[in-house]
């Protein structure tokens, strides 16, 4: 089974709603107490999971595209 590319869009674009919409009032609250320098890392380790949910989406699509490829 395949993923197209418009599946590929939906699935990345599910990844960074969910985590946007998950972590946007928690990042407010905490940016609010916390000091610059912690918001600032709290901020960098945010992006690295919604990274780290992409890549991992995209690279299972190559895979699958590439599985599909070696097919007659």
């Amino acid at each position: 089974m395949t993923i197209h590319k418009t599946e590929l869009n939906k699935r990345l674009n599910k990844i960074l709603s969910v985590n946007i919409m998950f972590l946007l009032v928690p990042l407010m609250r905490y940016l609010s107490i916390a000091g610059k320098e912690d918001s600032v890392r709290f901020m960098k380790h945010v992006i690295k999971i919604i990274k780290n949910d992409c890549k991992s989406t995209l690279d299972d699509y190559e895979i699958k595209r590439k599985d599909h490829e070696d097919l007659p």
